[in-house]
């Protein structure tokens, strides 16, 4: 496990082995994991895990400056819910 920082946030990077054991075969996995709180206070979740540095970079930019995109994108997602919930009969408050 090896830690990096990208704008000043931290990841850790995690090598692990797969297997496919119907071929009979292994190879190295990196898996990029972030649960900086100071980052994803505002979002829903607490942690995120990539497959790539780029794809962990991407991210954290993501976190960084697309948060108003982020709040339409759940604003749209809600009111969906709130909508399937109230044709499958719930009582909303």
């Amino acid at each position: 496990m090896a830690n990096n920082f990208y704008r000043g946030v931290l990841y850790t990077v995690h090598e692990r082995t797969s297997y496919n054991f119907e071929l009979n075969t292994q190879r190295q996995v990196f898996e990029y994991m972030c649960n900086d709180k100071e980052l994803l206070n505002d979002y829903d979740v607490s942690q995120f895990v990539v497959h790539s540095e780029a794809d962990m970079h991407d991210r954290i930019d993501y976190y960084f400056d697309e948060y108003q995109d982020y709040l339409e994108k759940k604003a749209v997602k809600d009111k969906h819910m709130e909508n399937t919930l109230k044709e499958q009969g719930w009582e909303l408050d």
